[in-house]
């Protein structure tokens, strides 16, 4: 009997051409100073195009390593929002933990940024938000602000590091909720803000008004693990049989161990846009 041999094992595609990511000296010219020395670097990849962002500067390349732009994304040199990406929300202040994603199901970068102020004179919080029309980051971008500044257990808090992520309908933000200094201190839980698409119905993807709602996920499971939490960026569509209509999943660590093992805590949030009649729903996995 003669032995068969196997079939080679598919080879890694080659390596592109190098693309430099945001550097410190493009960081300084794009906001006026060396201000950020955490840059909190990441980046998203459409079919054409590589967006990069930091805490203060956004860039964006061709595949073949053209530079196509670089700017600050909110405060420039002269401490305005004017020349920077998200000049059309006119922020007052650093913003901070940036975020992008490329949306797979409508071709488009989506990016998210915070942006607070604690004082006893004033005491805000905002995500802004930011989709491409299409997946060329050159053309056309639509804004949007949501007040972030929300009462919990009595105090008045902030948003800080965002989780963000989408499936076919909704873009999912998570943050971390803390309250401000001149209020008080400490954690006071993570909460969900879900964003309908509105892709053809005048919404966020259309330039027009962007519904929102905040949602407690873990009071809606009965939990009291709460942590920094992501959700899951989901690929596919078209519902689970038997489940409906689940949006995504929330994954934190769950502070759980058995000394070998550490546990994570995962919920899944169904109908997102409550289109079956009511709010999004929650279960524990």
């Amino acid at each position: 009997m003669t032995p068969t041999t196997p079939a080679p094992e598919p080879l890694a595609p080659p390596a592109g051409p190098l693309i430099e990511g945001v550097n410190f000296d493009h960081n300084a010219t794009n906001t006026g100073g060396f201000v950020c020395i955490r840059p909190d670097h990441i980046g998203a990849v459409g079919p054409e195009h590589l967006v990069s962002i930091v805490n203060k500067s956004i860039e964006w390349h061709t595949k073949a390593g053209i530079q196509q732009n670089s700017q600050g994304i909110g405060l420039g040199p002269a401490g305005t929002a004017v020349g920077s990406f998200f000049a059309a929300l006119v922020p007052d202040n650093l913003l901070f933990d940036p975020k992008v994603i490329y949306d797979q199901h409508t071709g488009r970068f989506v990016l998210v940024a915070l942006e607070r102020q604690d004082s006893v004179l004033a005491a805000t919080s905002c995500i802004l938000l930011a989709v491409s029309d299409d997946s060329d980051p050159n053309r056309t971008w639509f804004f949007h602000a949501i007040s972030s500044k929300l009462t919990l257990d009595g105090l008045d808090r902030w948003a800080d590091y965002p989780g963000f992520a989408v499936d076919e309908e909704a873009v999912y933000i998570t943050n971390n909720m803390f309250a401000f200094s001149c209020v008080g201190s400490g954690f006071g839980g993570s909460l969900l803000w879900i964003m309908d698409k509105g892709l053809g119905s005048g919404g966020f993807y259309d330039g027009g008004a962007a519904g929102v709602a905040v949602y407690d996920a873990y009071a809606a499971v009965g939990s009291t693990l709460v942590n920094t939490t992501q959700p899951a960026h989901v690929f596919g569509a078209g519902g689970i049989p038997g489940v409906g209509n689940p949006g995504t999943f929330l994954v934190a660590y769950s502070g759980i161990s058995n000394g070998t093992n550490e546990f994570l805590s995962i919920i899944r949030v169904d109908d997102p846009l409550g289109i079956s009649g009511g709010p999004a729903s929650a279960s524990r996995l």
